[in-house]
């Protein structure tokens, strides 16, 4: 199973730690999806969470869809001032969507959030795509996609 990781800020980014082969066949690929606030923690239960939408942005077909949950975050982490853009944002606390969807071949897809849910006077959307690739098992991760690049 491939784990796709992603926050959504304005945009969302996915990376694949995981790597299978390519096959003529489905294959299982989990997504996390998180929601950091601009300025702020991560959107979870304590604030009624976010509608997450997964859809094929080439179809429209919906792939996946739930609300985040769990807790805000560390501040520390999140807060930091020295971390650079590739530094980690989460800790396996903070609050996520996770959804599993079989690919066969890449797809674009496309996120969308929703909220947060418990104050509605606050609420906005925000959507973000990008290619979910399959990579050969025997290439390096940091070689990427032979079909989009990534």
């Amino acid at each position: 199973m491939r784990h796709v990781h992603a926050f959504i800020l304005a945009l969302f980014a996915l990376s694949l730690p995981l790597l299978g082969p390519v096959a003529a066949q489905a294959e299982p690929t989990e997504i996390v999806v998180r929601v950091l606030g601009n300025d702020s923690k991560f959107i979870g239960t304590s604030m009624g969470g976010m509608r997450v939408t997964l859809r094929d942005a080439q179809t429209g077909e919906i792939l996946a869809t739930g609300l985040t949950q769990g807790a805000t975050g560390d501040t520390r982490r999140i807060m930091h001032e020295d971390g650079g853009r590739r530094s980690q944002l989460s800790d396996d606390s903070a609050a996520k969507f996770v959804a599993t969807i079989d690919l066969d071949e890449p797809r674009l897809i496309e996120v969308e959030a929703y909220g947060p849910l418990a104050q509605a006077q606050a609420a906005t959307r925000v959507t973000a795509s990008r290619w979910v690739c399959l990579v050969e098992a025997s290439r390096p991760a940091t070689a990427g996609c032979s079909i989009c690049r990534a």
